[in-house]
């Protein structure tokens, strides 16, 4: 996420956040104190990095009432128990994560911390959480979204390019819960005729064996997700599709920021202002065990038209006219 993006979640951000501003009223005399966690880097979590700007609209202000620890594993998961360890040891009010990543490292270093996850897979079958409705532990958050809605991008690339005929799905196989999403995916490939060719990596020199053997395979399209070891690796992902014009899809929309072609993904905007609200609640006394895990109820279609233009890739129309944001 560029500059100007980052402007533009934030003017969506106040435009939906101002009613609950009402709540923002008298704060803990103490300073509280808040740990993040993220798998990438700085310069890959900006909508992240947003949450102290989202809090301040419900009352706290960092340095007056509230305190940030960051951590960033800068796509490194071997290094986030360490890192969940030192947060543990400051003792925050509540830890805030991406992801099931994070939270699995966090939650071997407590479980009495409260969590709150901001975009879960399945958090009842990978162990998060006892319920949807009620969590029973000390997690919380907002589901990334249902496996199937999260394949949607590979339907979505399909009617873009309707001659691909041979997807390959990259993603980092230590993702907890990735399976659930990989079998959705298989469901929407066979719905379509299209093969997919899943190439799981744990590390860097997988990553690169990976690129390889797809090249060998001659997949025609890629469909990426931009988790642990893959994250940092995006601009050479983006890098290979190019030279060999291939089509690709991400279910977060910063790749596709950066030169992918297609992303759809939740509503960022709303992702960070329900998370910031659960959030608030924590800090406020509310018990995270009591909270219910909650859906996006927004989803974004994103299409890069620079880079469909420089693969040769016209969009159909009724394609487009479904997208929610055009990158020219």
């Amino acid at each position: 996420m560029n500059r100007r993006d980052a402007v533009r979640v934030l003017l969506a951000l106040a435009a939906v956040i101002a009613p609950l501003r009402t709540r923002a009223q008298s704060r803990p005399a103490k300073i509280v104190r808040v740990g993040v966690l993220v798998v990438v880097s700085r310069t890959d979590s900006m909508t992240i990095q947003l949450l102290p700007t989202a809090l301040r609209k419900l009352g706290w202000i960092e340095g007056k009432n509230i305190v940030f620890d960051w951590r960033f594993a800068d796509g490194r998961p071997a290094e986030l128990p360490r890192l969940a360890s030192e947060l543990v040891q400051l003792n925050p009010d509540v830890i805030v994560v991406p992801s099931n990543f994070e939270a699995d490292a966090v939650l071997r270093a407590t479980r009495t911390i409260p969590l709150v996850v901001a975009a879960a897979f399945d958090p009842v079958e990978t162990g998060l959480a006892q319920s949807f409705a009620h969590p029973g532990g000390s997690v919380t958050g907002l589901v990334w979204a249902e496996a199937g809605r999260s394949s949607k991008a590979i339907e979505v690339l399909h009617e873009a390019v309707p001659s691909m005929r041979r997807m390959a799905t990259l993603y980092d196989e230590r993702f907890p819960g990735i399976q659930l999403y990989l079998e959705a995916s298989q469901v929407v490939a066979d719905s379509i005729r299209l093969e997919l060719r899943r190439f799981p990596v744990r590390n860097r020199e997988e990553f690169a064996v990976a690129l390889t053997s797809m090249n060998k395979e001659g997949v025609d399209a890629l469909w990426v997700t931009p988790s642990g070891v893959i994250a940092p690796e995006i601009a050479r992902i983006l890098t290979y599709a190019a030279e060999r014009r291939l089509p690709t899809a991400f279910p977060l929309p910063w790749p596709v920021e950066r030169g992918g072609l297609l992303s759809y993904a939740p509503n960022l905007p709303e992702v960070l202002v329900r998370g910031t609200a659960l959030v608030d609640k924590i800090l406020n006394g509310a018990n995270p065990g009591d909270l219910p895990f909650e859906y996006p109820t927004r989803y974004d279609l994103t299409i890069n038209l620079k880079t469909a233009n420089a693969l040769g890739i016209k969009i159909p129309q009724m394609v487009l006219l479904r997208a929610d944001r055009l990158i020219e």
